[in-house]
C-alpha cells in the first residue's frame, strides 16, 4: 500500500480528486490488464495547485505502471482539516483469464 498526503494550499484553485484519478486511470488502462476501483467520493475537492500535484501524480503512475500481470489497483482518500490522505492498495488476481472478455470504463 502506498500513501500520500496532499495539503490544502490556501487561494489555490478547487480541484475534484476524483475526476483527476478517473483521467489519469484512463490514460493508464490501455495496455494494462489491471482492474481499477476508485474509491475517492465523487464529492472530495482539495484546494491544490500543480506543483503540489504534480509529485503525486508522477508516483502513482510509475506505481500502478509498474504492476505486471493482472492486478487490482484501490485508490481511496479521506480529508481532514487541511490535508487530504491519498491511498493506493494493490491485489494480486490469480487464476483469472482476461481473453475474449472486453471491458469498458463507466
Amino acid at each position: 500500500m502506498n500513501s500520500y498526503k496532499i495539503p490544502s494550499v490556501p487561494g489555490a484553485k478547487m480541484i475534484s480528486l476524483c475526476r483527476l484519478l478517473d483521467q489519469m486511470v484512463g490514460a493508464v488502462r490501455k495496455g494494462h490488464r489491471n482492474f481499477f476501483i476508485n474509491d475517492v467520493p465523487r464529492t472530495l475537492t482539495i484546494a491544490a495547485d500543480k506543483n503540489m500535484l504534480d509529485p503525486v501524480i508522477v508516483d502513482l503512475l510509475t506505481f500502478v505502471s509498474s504492476n505486471p500481470g493482472i492486478t487490482c489497483i484501490r485508490i481511496s482518500a479521506h480529508k481532514s482539516e487541511n490535508e487530504v490522505m491519498l491511498s493506493v492498495k494493490t491485489s494480486a488476481i490469480r487464476g483469472l483469464s482476461l481473453s475474449g472478455i472486453r471491458t469498458n470504463a463507466a
